[in-house]
């Protein structure tokens, strides 16, 4: 189970820039590298959200974000400026063969701090659980349901 921050340092940039692109192993346009986890004095190791001109959270480093609030699963779109992945694309088709309703649309804090569940996707994590958000505990502070589900899912389509 994960621990995140969601960044007060706003990626004040990213609207100059593409945000599915990489450049040198760092996405471009989503990232105030080192500014979001500086803010709160954490360690590299510790994802950090970092959240647009808007307002909006965009993703996590090298990670993509998903919540689940009564059943519906919701992640950022790709034009909120997000590195669109492969883990994550699965993980949206996945979702929807298991009927259950996905939407990809702009979060706030508030849709994070008040899901039932959230997790993180990406190559290396897959699907990561997520207990808690700046200090609070998302849903009951453990892999929902729907997560464990889709992490079921991944694994069996990734490894057979």
């Amino acid at each position: 189970m994960a621990e995140a921050l969601i960044a007060s340092t706003a990626a004040e940039f990213a609207a100059a820039l593409p945000g599915h692109g990489r450049l040198a192993g760092l996405d471009v346009g989503t990232k105030t590298v080192g500014l979001a986890t500086c803010d709160a004095g954490w360690s590299y190791a510790t994802p950090a959200e970092t959240l647009r001109r808007t307002k909006f959270t965009a993703d996590l480093e090298l990670l993509k974000n998903f919540i689940v609030k009564h059943g519906i699963v919701r992640t950022p779109p790709a034009w909120a400026g997000i590195l669109k992945g492969v883990t994550r694309d699965a993980v949206i088709e996945l979702a929807r063969g298991a009927g259950l309703t996905v939407l990809e649309e702009p979060l706030n804090r508030y849709d994070i701090y008040t899901a039932d569940e959230a997790f993180f996707t990406g190559t290396a994590s897959e699907i990561a659980p997520i207990r808690e958000v700046d200090g609070r505990m998302v849903g009951a502070g453990r892999m929902g349901a729907v997560t464990g589900d889709l992490r079921q899912r991944f694994r069996q389509l990734v490894r057979g």
